[in-house]
């Protein structure tokens, strides 16, 4: 939180990839703040940030609009909109919205909504809601909703998704669930 977030103008030429990250012998600094107003200084005035997902940036759409976001962003959209977030981002989407955030990330949807978050990430759907996590990850969905974890299977070495319906087998709306070691649903205790 108390970082201090550069956005810095570099020749292309300059550049040394380091492989997902650069280095440069010289830079022009364009704006220094914390992390909301950097990317909002390189949304605003940067013409290619408008069609890439900002690392850090948190943006709303209104509804059936469509949001996104690099890692770290926060990304909301409205009602039947889409709310796309990179890993450990969050994405939040209204009703009937689809909300999917990266590795670590949280996707929450509304009712009839898809919440779908990476592996060790926290999806959350609404009623009649499909909420889908990845490995190690945690699901929950409201009434008559539907919750999907994988799981990494040793034996013939491929992911599996184990699927549940509230309501039935035991599954409880709103409460957080988990795979057992025997890839059972389980509630998240706290």
């Amino acid at each position: 939180a108390d970082a201090k977030w550069l956005v810095v103008e570099v020749d292309l030429s300059d550049l040394i990839a380091l492989g997902g990250k650069v280095k440069f012998p010289r830079c022009t600094i364009r704006h220094i703040g914390d992390r909301a107003s950097a990317t909002q200084f390189l949304i605003a005035n940067e013409p290619r940030a408008a069609g890439v997902a900002v690392i850090g940036a948190t943006l709303q759409a209104g509804d059936k609009e469509l949001c996104q976001v690099g890692a770290y962003g926060t990304a909301t959209a409205g009602n039947w909109g889409t709310a796309t977030a990179g890993n450990w981002g969050t994405a939040t989407a209204g009703y009937w919205g689809t909300a999917t955030a990266g590795y670590k990330g949280t996707a929450t949807a509304g009712d009839e909504g898809t919440a779908t978050a990476g592996d060790e990430g926290t999806a959350t759907a609404g009623n009649w809601g499909t909420a889908t996590a990845g490995y190690k990850g945690t699901a929950t969905a409201g009434e008559k909703g539907e919750i999907r974890i994988r799981y990494w299977d040793e034996k013939t070495e491929r992911y599996r998704t184990v699927i549940g319906y509230i309501g039935e087998d035991g599954l409880e709306p709103n409460t957080h669930y988990r795979l057992d070691d025997n890839h059972r649903f389980v509630k998240v205790e706290g």
